[in-house]
């Protein structure tokens, strides 16, 4: 957080391409990422697991405790939605539509390497 807080203050902006993990946001990391936002295009996580949901909400919750309202999480948070194979299709669309009630953007990331069956 020093290095954000460094950037805030000299008014640089970031752009951190690989996503954060969202289960490790609390409290305070929430609070930066909001001071963040006009500083970042779009500040990105990830959901590879339909197992995670319960940690997904309780995050995007933090978020909105921290200062994003609906708008700003539309217009700031992303996720990465990973989808291995077929077999992962009905979870990755779950995943999406689940986002988009919780104002937030996704981002589908299918397995190339894959061979389709």
């Amino acid at each position: 957080m020093k290095i954000t807080d460094w950037c805030i203050s000299k008014g640089l902006k970031a752009w951190f391409t690989q996503g954060f993990d969202i289960r490790f946001v609390d409290e305070e990391i929430a609070r930066c990422l909001y001071k963040i936002r006009n500083h970042h295009h779009m500040i990105t996580f990830a959901w590879d697991n339909l197992a995670d949901e319960p940690t997904i909400r309780e995050k995007i919750e933090l978020l909105k405790q921290a200062g994003f309202t609906k708008n700003m999480l539309r217009a700031r948070i992303q996720f990465y939605v990973y989808v291995d194979s077929d077999e992962d299709y009905e979870s990755g669309i779950y995943r999406c539509r689940e986002l988009k009630k919780l104002n937030c953007n996704s981002y589908v990331m299918y397995n190339i390497d894959n061979i389709a069956t």
